[in-house]
């Protein structure tokens, strides 16, 4: 919020996504302060996956708790829900739904992941994947040198970073120094072509094998379902 007033940045909106477990007085206050800065709006996490969660960590009193808390305090027509539509895979009777792994979601084991599965049905299956290969065609504009024209969508965080969206605070924070991307520093069309050079090369080097272990993982809750059924 200082950031953005002492550099007088015009904002549009903000938009938050949270699992809603946490609703404090400094969260109150700091949502009191971002709402004077431009309109607000809360996306509560409603997948599968934050579903689970919260029943097996015993938050589901706490949550609704805290969405009537937050309706009082700012009012419905600013809560919004969220889902995994975007991130989920769809397989003829199967959903595998894909965790980003960005955050805290780095910290979700493998062991942890098979526990969640023995929750769902068996044409829900949770599996963790790098959501830069999950959405490699979104997050890489293209330049066309004969127009001077950058096609595809920029995101640029508060500090001048060129950054891909679903990245967390703490990547936005360090990934940029790996392909200099600061607007501020070598300019809006530099940093594009850094960022953008760079992700070629990360998908060049990696693509392959992030996809392949993705369709592992789904071959074999298949063949799990498959024999089960036998």
């Amino acid at each position: 919020i200082q950031i953005i007033k002492t550099k007088g940045i015009k904002v549009h909106n903000i938009r938050i996504i949270s699992n809603g477990t946490v609703l404090n007085r400094k969260v109150v206050n700091a949502l009191a302060k971002l709402s004077a800065v431009a309109p607000l709006s809360l996306s509560l996490s409603s997948d599968v996956f934050h579903a689970v969660e919260l029943a097996r960590l015993d938050l589901l009193k706490k949550w609704f708790k805290n969405i009537e808390t937050f309706q009082k305090k700012f009012g419905s027509d600013i809560l919004q829900w969220s889902d995994a539509d975007d991130s989920c895979l769809r397989i003829g009777e199967d959903n595998f739904i894909c965790i980003l792994e960005t955050g805290r979601a780095k910290t979700l084991t493998k062991q942890r992941i098979r526990e969640l599965n023995g929750f769902l049905n068996e044409h829900f299956h949770i599996v963790v994947f790098d959501p830069r290969i999950l959405y490699r065609d979104k997050i890489v504009p293209s330049y066309q040198p004969d127009t001077n024209e950058v096609l595809g969508d920029i995101y640029v965080d508060v500090n001048g970073n060129v950054v891909p969206w679903n990245m967390s605070y703490e990547e936005e924070d360090e990934e940029p120094s790996k392909y200099s991307s600061n607007i501020n520093q070598i300019g809006l069309l530099n940093a594009i072509l850094h960022y953008r050079d760079y992700y070629t090369d990360y998908f060049d080097g990696i693509e392959e094998s992030q996809l392949d272990e993705l369709e592992a993982l789904i071959r074999q809750r298949i063949f799990d379902k498959e024999t089960r059924r036998i």
